[in-house]
């Protein structure tokens, strides 16, 4: 496979270190003339070109984990095609995309709104001094406004329990 990632400079280290990490192997630079890394039996040109065995799950990972897309992927064995779909093809109602209800739900959904919101904060009492918990009174009272305005929460009589 030749993979075309079109790096050079701490992007291609990049490459290199993502490899090197998917593939669990070691990174050996190979110096002049080619300029290249070599890891786990792949080569890395100085331009980020990727050469070696056929590897899709490596290519896919690169992208999907590392965000590093190909330019370019050439591989010695194609990738199989997808099978054409039959145009004769009858897709129920119900299951088609965007029908109301699919015939192989096997769950009810719960309700959307079915409990009011609310938050509740517990700690226990013994992490608290006297002057701390009297302190984190004052805080509450005092910042009431603005955790009711920010959360769009209601407060409620709090208490404390001993």
């Amino acid at each position: 496979m030749q993979i075309n990632y079109n790096v050079t400079g701490a992007k291609r280290k990049s490459l290199v270190d993502a490899i090197s990490q998917e593939l669990n192997a070691p990174t050996k630079y190979l110096g002049a003339p080619t300029f290249a890394y070599e890891v786990g039996g792949y080569q890395i040109d100085k331009n980020g070109i990727l050469r070696g065995t056929d590897n899709s799950e490596l290519v896919a990972d690169l992208q999907g984990l590392h965000g590093l897309k190909a330019i370019t992927e050439e591989y010695d064995t194609p990738l199989p095609e997808a099978e054409p779909v039959p145009e004769d093809l009858q897709i129920p109602y119900e299951a088609a995309l965007g029908g109301r209800v699919s015939p192989y739900h096997d769950y009810e959904e719960p309700p959307a709104y079915g409990e009011p919101n609310r938050l509740t904060i517990e700690m226990p009492r013994s992490a608290f001094t006297d002057m701390a918990l009297e302190n984190l009174k004052r805080l509450v009272e005092s910042k009431s406004a603005l955790i009711k305005k920010s959360s769009g929460y209601r407060l409620h009589p709090y208490h404390y329990v001993r």
